[in-house]
């Protein structure tokens, strides 16, 4: 549960016979700790599967989160005082470019 970030006391209510957040936090320090770090790999894992496999769908996600793309022709409303976007490229970047940019960003989290 801590693993999808469910809270201390949250968890302690689901517990039978309930426990405290105080005795949760006491008693299981290192499984809340670890517990979104393990469920963030799994999370990782699965994009890199992805990813390996070229996986059309994974890559333009992961191109408009990472790489700054978006849909062409979109409504979205725009800061006037933002810079214009730049127009993306007409092909899809490689799984290699695209895993390049979020291993990066991984290590920081």
């Amino acid at each position: 549960m801590a693993g999808l970030r469910i809270p201390p006391e949250t968890i302690g209510m689901l517990l039978v016979p309930p426990i405290g957040a105080d005795e949760i936090k006491a008693s299981y320090a290192r499984e809340l700790e670890a517990g979104p770090a393990k469920v963030d790999a799994k999370i990782a894992n699965g994009i890199l599967a992805y990813l390996e496999k070229n996986d059309r769908t994974t890559l333009i996600y992961l191109s408009k989160v990472f790489l700054g793309w978006s849909e062409k022709g979109s409504e979205q409303k725009k800061d006037p005082v933002e810079e214009p976007e730049a127009a993306p490229p007409t092909k899809l970047p490689s799984a290699q470019t695209v895993m390049d940019k979020i291993l990066p960003f991984k290590q920081k989290n």
